[in-house]
Formats: C-alpha cells, structure tokens, sequence
C-alpha cells in the first residue's frame, strides 16, 4: 500500500506513442487543438496525392504506404515519417506556395512539428544531448 507521500512515475514507450498519435488522427480525421484550430488527417493524404502526381517531394518520405499503413501499422518507421519536421515543412510550403487545398494546414503543421520534438527528446539516451535531444530544453520542446 503507498502512502501519501510516495509519488509514482510512468515512462511511457515512445515508439507505441508515435504510432498511436498516428493512428489517432487517421481514425478520427480531425483533431482540434484549442487556440490553434483543426489537425486533419486529409492533409497527409492530400500531401502523398500531390507529389506522386507532380513526381516530386518536398523533402519527405511520405508514400502511399504511409497513408495507407494498415497492414503495416506496427512498423515505427511510417509512423516516424508521418509525424516528422519534414512532412510538416512540406505543409508549411505548401501553404505558404498557395495551394488552396492546403490553405488550413497551420494547426497540423505544428502538431507534427511539437510530436517530432517530443519523440526526439524522449528518444535521447544520454543527459548530454544536444538541441531537441537535450534534457534542459523540455519546456521548449512542449512550448
């Protein structure tokens, strides 16, 4: 039995974290994140759509197989890819280039961005990393 003063820590598998964060935004489409507005789902599959059409991407390695994960679901790889700076940049220029479909896409953009610094920081294994991966910049990161 505890007592009221013993505290209690969890240290949560960050790699089952990043699928689940994933897999919660494609099973419910959209996320609302108060103050910032929609995190949609559509936006990753609009992304993949345009640049398998225009044979380009932008920095990222988002594929068909990442949009459509299912049978694969427990690889972190895809995961990771999704919820990645880079997909996030590639909606950022997107937006910014003026491409209507994707004229919403601030609120996803920084979803996927504060994931990303979250799964590099609780990814480190040393006390002295650097940039997101330091152990002071846990505010930061979450900020």
């Amino acid at each position: 039995m505890l007592n009221a003063d013993a505290s209690v820590a969890a240290v949560f598998d960050v790699c089952h974290m990043l699928k689940l964060a994933r897999n919660c935004l494609n099973e419910y489409q959209i996320l609302v994140a108060p103050g910032d507005g929609q995190i949609r789902w559509e936006y990753v599959r609009l992304l993949q759509k345009k640049q398998n059409l225009e044979g380009l991407n932008l920095a990222n390695k988002v594929t068909l197989f990442h949009v459509q994960y299912k049978n694969q679901k427990m690889k972190v790889r895809l995961a990771a890819q999704v919820i990645s700076n880079s997909c996030a940049s590639a909606l950022e220029y997107s937006r910014k280039s003026g491409y209507p479909e994707f004229s919403d896409t601030l609120a996803t953009d920084n979803f996927l961005r504060k994931l990303d610094k979250t799964f590099y920081f609780l990814n480190c294994r040393s006390l002295f990393g650097k940039g997101y991966k330091s152990t002071t910049n846990v505010v930061k990161v979450l900020n």
